[in-house]
């Protein structure tokens, strides 16, 4: 069953560009919620951002909070008595009353998956203007690190495809500049792009980390069917019914 495009994609021309992306996270770092890093450049120079989003008391004790990821990340030490009758553990979970862990959020690794731009822009500029309960509680407890783009190169590529066809599926953004899928490649490492993103990892431990992908193949249709894989562990959030 075909569907009204402008249901499915904006054309090429309202998408985010490398330009406008950058002058939308710039806007958003002048919030005290905010920062802004600089995490790399692609294979063809394009800048990878991430933003760092958090109450600003947090971001003021940043170093504090990365270190306590740190902790929290390293093995975890028990010491035992001889007699085998005292126990003494170093708790990393003790901290949690005043550190605060990271919570990783990464989009568009395969750079003609336009949505996840937008729509993690949009998350950033939620989480930094609002003063919802919902808000509030995260960022509470978290530090939330969002790199909208890991693919700048791959995205610039697939809307080159979309400005010629509108909803074709801009398969040369598949991969980045070298045609290499970045998501197969986060254990070698072999990619500016990748280690980029493994820099945000080592710097703050998170513990919890989301990938969104689109299946960019059926654009411009919808199906009946819906996949959803359940997480390894079972689940729990106040917000969510059980």
């Amino acid at each position: 069953m075909s569907i009204a495009p402008e249901a499915i994609q904006a054309p090429a021309s309202a998408l985010l560009s490398d330009e406008s992306l950058a002058a939308r996270l710039r806007r958003l770092a002048e919030s005290p919620r905010v920062r802004l890093k600089h995490l790399g450049v692609s294979h063809e120079g394009r800048p990878i951002w991430g933003l760092v989003i958090g109450m600003p008391e947090a971001l003021e004790q940043l170093p504090y909070h990365q270190a306590f990821g740190q902790r929290l990340a390293g093995p975890t030490v028990m010491h035992r008595a001889l007699a085998d009758r005292v126990v003494n553990a170093s708790d990393p979970l003790a901290a949690l009353a005043t550190g605060k862990p990271a919570a990783l959020i990464v989009g568009a690794s395969f750079g003609f998956e336009a949505a996840h731009v937008e729509a993690l822009v949009e998350v950033a500029e939620y989480l930094t203007a609002s003063t919802d309960a919902v808000v509030t509680r995260v960022l509470d407890r978290l530090i939330v690190v969002l790199i909208p783009l890991i693919n700048p190169d791959g995205r610039a590529a697939a809307m080159r495809d979309w400005e010629r066809e509108p909803l074709s599926d801009g398969h040369h953004g598949s991969g980045n500049a070298y045609g290499f899928l970045l998501n197969r490649d986060f254990f070698n490492l072999s990619q500016p792009e990748t280690r980029a993103v493994r820099m945000a990892i080592n710097r703050y431990h998170p513990v919890v980390a989301y990938d969104p992908h689109e299946d960019m193949y059926y654009l411009g249709n919808t199906l009946p069917q819906v996949c959803w894989t359940p997480p390894f562990a079972r689940p729990y959030h106040p917000d969510i019914d059980s």
